[in-house]
């Protein structure tokens, strides 16, 4: 929301400002676990980077397009959605390493399988 700011001199300028959104979602109270995590900025700056740029593309031309979420058709939208909804996260008490099927192709968007390091074979 774009608004005015009246400085102590009389002065307008525009300032951006987004009001907090009161919910349950954001209440700390109600997320003890991730309250204690931290990121670093290296990290934010990755998940940033992956929720704005497409994947460089195979060939000669290897930029990154810019994903514009305001161009999303309605259901490519509704799948960003339900794919947060489904979301399920979990802290890993040992190392794991992400597989799939040898005679599958790798696709992101399907479900994800993790194995411990003995278990890779």
């Amino acid at each position: 929301m774009l608004q005015l700011d009246v400085t102590a001199s009389g002065a307008e300028h525009h300032t951006f400002r987004i009001s907090p959104l009161r919910s349950h979602l954001f209440d700390p109270g109600k997320t003890p676990l991730l309250n204690k995590v931290k990121f670093r900025n290296f990290v934010l700056q990755q998940v940033i980077e992956l929720m704005s740029l497409s994947r460089p593309a195979r060939g000669v031309n290897h930029r990154r397009g810019r994903i514009s979420y305001s161009q999303l058709g309605i259901n490519q939208l509704g799948a960003v959605y339900e794919a947060l909804l489904s979301y399920q996260g979990f802290f890993a008490e040992t190392d794991l390493y992400e597989v799939k099927k040898a005679e599958e192709a790798h696709n992101v968007l399907e479900t994800a399988y993790f194995v411990k390091p003995e278990e890779l074979e």
